[in-house]
């Protein structure tokens, strides 16, 4: 009986840190989407003094 709640337990939070990993990649893809749109472009162009 406990073997099987273990495995249960386990199966849910394996796809629950699957689901909170493509969360935190989707979040981390959108904001350097929207940070490089905010960015000039001649600011990459330009060296850094």
């Amino acid at each position: 009986m406990g073997t099987s709640i273990n495995f249960f337990l386990g199966r849910i939070a394996a796809s629950r840190a699957r689901s909170l990993l493509v969360y935190l990649s989707d979040m981390s893809r959108r904001s350097l989407r929207g940070s490089l749109r905010f960015i000039p472009k001649n600011k990459f162009l330009e060296a850094p003094q």
